[in-house]
C-alpha cells in the first residue's frame, strides 16, 4: 500500500468513526473510497473517472466526490468533466493556475497552493541574489515545465527535468552534469527519495562546493531526513543538505497530532520507516476531512447528499483553521 492510499483509508476511517462526525454517523451515512490509477496520464485520468462513475452506477452506488488526481497533466480535464457532472472535486496536489478559472472548473477546489504562489516566492529569491539561470526538477509531473515557462516569461534562462535520477541509473550522472553546465540554481520538487537522490548525486559530482544552489519546494529538511530508513544514506544526506534552502510549510514537528498522524501512517504501511514520506499524505487527509465537514454541514442545514452545489459551497471558498 502506498502512503497516499494509506492516508485516504485513515481519513475515511476518521469520518466514519470520529465523534466529531456523529451527526452524519447517526443518520446512517458512511464514507467509502474507490480508487483508480491514472499514472499522470490525461487519457487515463478521464478513463478512470468515467470507469469509476459507471462502476458505481452499475452497483447502485453513486459517485459523490473526487479526491485527486495527483498530477496537473490529468487534473485539468478530470476537473472539467467533474464540474460538468457537478461532482465536487478536491485536489491535494494539482497546482496549475488554470484550475482557478471558475467558468471551466466550477466544482474544483484544492488543499495545496497554486503554482503562481510558489513561483512568485522563487522569483523573489533568485532576483534578490541576482541569479538568472535556473533549473527546475520535478519527477513524474509537468510542474517543472510550467515553472520553466513562467521563468522564461520573466526573462530568466530556465531548464526543466521531469525524470527521476533514481530511475535513470547510470545515465543520471550524465543528465545532472548536462543540467549543471547551463545552470547554477536548482529548484527541487518531489518526495524525500527524489530529492535525496538529487542531492547525493550532486555531492558525487562535486556540486555541493558552494558554486551551486539547491532549493527545495514543499519538502522541509526535517521531512527529508525523517523518511530515510538507511542510516548511511541519512548520514550522507545530513551533510549534503548543509546550506539547503527549503521553502515549505511551517511545521511543529514535535506536535502531538503531527507525530501521531505519521506514526499511524507508518503503522498502516506496516513499516517502521516512513518511506517516501512527505507532506502530500496530510493534504489527502485534509481533502477528505474538508469534504466530510461540508457534507455534515449541508445535511444539518436540511440538504441531501445529492445537493452537490450546496455541499461545494461549503468547501469553496473557505479557510480551515485547526491543529
Amino acid at each position: 500500500m502506498s502512503p497516499l492510499m494509506a492516508a485516504a483509508d485513515m481519513a475515511v476511517e476518521h469520518l466514519n468513526k470520529d465523534p466529531s462526525f456523529f451527526s452524519l454517523q447517526s443518520r446512517g451515512y458512511r464514507f467509502k473510497v474507490v480508487t483508480g490509477r491514472s499514472d499522470c496520464s490525461n487519457v487515463d485520468g478521464l478513463y478512470q473517472l468515467v470507469k469509476l462513475a459507471t462502476l458505481n452506477n452499475n452497483t447502485r452506488e453513486s459517485l459523490d466526490a473526487v479526491i485527486g488526481p495527483q498530477c496537473d497533466a490529468d487534473c485539468e480535464n478530470v476537473a472539467r468533466l467533474s464540474s460538468d457532472w457537478k461532482l465536487p472535486m478536491i485536489s491535494f496536489s494539482c497546482m496549475s493556475d488554470n484550475l482557478s478559472d471558475k467558468q471551466k472548473y466550477a466544482f474544483f477546489s484544492r488543499t495545496i497552493t497554486k503554482l503562481d504562489g510558489i513561483y512568485r516566492f522563487v522569483r523573489a529569491v533568485v532576483t534578490h541574489f541576482g541569479w538568472d539561470h535556473v533549473t527546475c526538477i520535478a519527477p513524474r509531473t509537468n510542474v517543472a515545465k510550467l515553472l520553466k515557462a513562467k521563468l522564461e516569461e520573466d526573462n530568466f534562462t530556465a531548464a526543466a527535468f521531469s525524470g527521476s535520477f533514481h530511475e535513470h541509473g547510470n545515465l543520471a550522472i550524465h543528465f545532472l552534469r548536462k543540467l549543471a553546465s547551463n545552470s547554477r540554481v536548482f529548484v527541487l520538487f518531489g518526495n524525500n527519495e527524489d530529492i535525496g537522490d538529487t542531492l547525493l548525486l550532486a555531492d558525487e559530482l562535486g556540486m555541493l562546493n558552494g558554486d551551486f544552489v539547491f532549493m527545495t519546494v514543499l519538502m522541509s529538511r526535517e521531512l527529508l531526513l525523517a523518511g530515510q530508513s538507511d542510516r548511511a544514506r541519512r548520514s550522507a544526506l545530513d551533510i549534503a543538505m548543509e546550506g539547503l534552502l527549503d521553502i515549505t510549510f511551517e511545521d511543529d514537528y514535535n506536535h502531538t497530532e503531527y507525530l501521531l498522524f505519521y506514526q499511524n501512517l507508518s503503522n498502516a504501511l506496516m513499516s517502521g520507516a516512513q518511506s517516501n514520506m512527505y507532506f502530500t499524505p496530510r493534504l489527502i487527509f485534509d481533502s477528505f476531512y474538508a469534504y466530510g465537514l461540508a457534507v455534515q454541514e449541508a445535511i444539518e442545514d436540511g440538504f441531501e447528499l445529492e445537493d452537490r452545489q450546496e455541499i461545494f459551497n461549503r468547501i469553496y471558498p473557505r479557510v480551515f483553521l485547526g491543529e
